[in-house]
């Protein structure tokens, strides 16, 4: 948990990529320092791998109990219950778009009172993400580890899970991503919008793929002001903050 110099109540989970085989941190903290900077209390979440042996569906039972711990323990820690959300790069965005579409189906048993509370985030940043299980672009590393699961085509496509009660979502995507095809996001953005839910989506003309906040002076590094403006206009962080 990264500690901003003025707190404005809202906290993101940060989920890195890596196809569920590694975690990348460096870009995770990157994101972090963007937030941190602008008042939101960032989070980065080391979740088990099902690279490194643990069952496929442990990133999902660790990211839903840290959304629920961050919210049992929000006055500790001075943060609003009501604006603590997901920000995910990569397998890390299909993780955060898992949180946003899944928060009423519960991945592990209850352990204590804070598995009461819901595990649904306020808002979902999904940046470079791994959406679909489903070809054409069933390529990914993210796709291999989640297939020895039930129904993995289905259930973890997150296109395929938006409803009426999915949390606003920011898309971003550069359309030259050589590892998740930009039609990832496209297909996303699409589910949004017929499911008639809050969603915004920047393609950037270059970038390649794990650019993080974006190297100064690129395209990609837009991102992190251009979400900071949506959260703002959400009334999800206080406007000129």
């Amino acid at each position: 948990m990264y500690r901003p110099k003025h707190p404005n109540g809202t906290a993101a989970l940060l989920l890195g990529g890596g196809g569920y085989f590694r975690i990348q941190i460096g870009s995770a903290r990157d994101v972090a320092e963007k937030l941190a900077a602008a008042g939101i209390t960032p989070v980065i979440l080391y979740y088990r791998l099902p690279g490194d042996g643990w069952n496929a569906d442990a990133p999902f039972q660790d990211a839903q109990r840290t959304l629920r711990l961050l919210k049992a323990g929000a006055k500790r820690w001075g943060l609003d219950p009501a604006r603590i959300g997901v920000v995910g790069m990569s397998a890390g965005g299909h993780l955060a778009g898992m949180m946003a579409t899944q928060g009423g189906h519960d991945f592990y048993p209850a352990i204590d009172e804070a598995d009461k509370l819901s595990a649904a985030p306020a808002f979902a940043g999904m940046i470079y993400p791994v959406v679909s299980m489903r070809p054409p672009i069933d390529t990914t590393q993210t796709r291999k580890k989640l297939s020895t699961l039930p129904d993995y085509r289905d259930f973890y496509s997150v296109e395929a899970q938006v409803g009426p009660e999915t949390p606003p979502v920011f898309l971003a995507h550069a359309a030259d991503d050589p590892i998740a095809n930009v039609e990832h996001t496209l297909r996303m953005f699409a589910a949004m919008r017929a499911a008639g839910r809050p969603v915004e989506m920047h393609v950037f003309e270059k970038g390649g793929h794990s650019w993080g906040a974006g190297k100064p002076g690129t395209l990609v590094s837009q991102w992190p002001e251009l979400f900071l403006n949506w959260l703002r206009a959400h009334q999800l962080i206080p406007a000129g903050k």
